[in-house]
């Protein structure tokens, strides 16, 4: 059933990449207490393999290439191991970020209809990650994540994502970048650039790990973060008191 909800912007789901992807869905399903909703859908043509985790209508993600010479298989190169690869946003209005997007001169590096969605990535030279845009003809249904998703979705540990963290050399380039490629105004405060949208923030921050750009972290509302904290120390994965490090990425709790 459709509803009125208008969503310009809606931070959907979060992809990493991995090079043992069973490895890291054992970390993210233990640590975070998710289910597996789903495996290798739409993918298969990018030469990966991949596997969906739903909590509270959002979405981790991760990949792993199954064949040589991927955008992923580079990305990994190039970033020294597991790390983020994409964030996708869901909008009810793609023409109109396409437009926005031809006007800043900002590259497309795909685009396709599949059934049931439009869908726009942005190039990861111009924003330091993948960027995707997606309009569902469902717009209540995540196709990405099966037919099934909404009867295994949740954790007793996570309520859902709010935001998702971008590393480059430059933050408030970055930032300019990101917000010109969403046609949003972003916020400094005390040095730290956001950018927020329709239910979930984009934060930017100074590489720290000497990795490169990309996306660094994840932001999460959570149940229980000691009850994660504990976990991810029984893995013998690297916390502090606010966040733990799965799949090379920083989940904040």
């Amino acid at each position: 059933m459709q509803t009125d909800i208008k969503r310009q912007f809606e931070l959907k789901q979060v992809a990493l990449v991995a090079e043992d992807i069973e490895s890291a869905l054992s970390d993210l399903t233990n640590v975070l207490g998710l289910s597996i909703c789903v495996r290798n859908l739409a993918v298969e043509q990018f030469g990966l393999v991949n596997a969906l985790m739903a909590f509270g209508e959002t979405f981790i993600e991760v990949v792993s290439p199954s064949q040589p010479n991927t955008a992923a298989g580079r990305l990994l190169d190039k970033r020294k191991g597991n790390g983020g690869y994409m964030v996708l946003v869901q909008t009810d209005d793609l023409k109109s970020h396409k437009n926005n997007i031809n006007i800043k001169g900002i590259e497309a590096v795909y685009e396709a209809n599949p059934d049931g969605v439009k869908l726009m990535h942005l190039h990861p030279k111009e924003l330091g990650a993948i960027l995707s845009f997606d309009e569902l003809e469902l717009a209540e249904h995540w196709i990405w994540a099966g037919d099934n998703y909404k009867e295994v979705q949740g954790s007793e540990l996570v309520n859902k994502i709010t935001g998702v963290v971008i590393q480059g050399d430059d933050p408030q380039k970055v930032a300019q970048k990101w917000a010109a490629a969403f046609n949003l105004p972003f916020d400094e405060v005390d040095n730290v650039y956001s950018l927020n949208l329709d239910d979930g923030i984009i934060r930017f921050e100074a590489i720290a790990d000497g990795r490169g750009p990309g996306v660094s972290g994840v932001i999460l509302n959570t149940k229980n973060p000691d009850e994660i904290l504990s976990r991810a120390a029984n893995r013998n994965l690297i916390h502090d008191k606010q966040s733990v490090i799965i799949c090379g990425t920083k989940f904040y709790v």
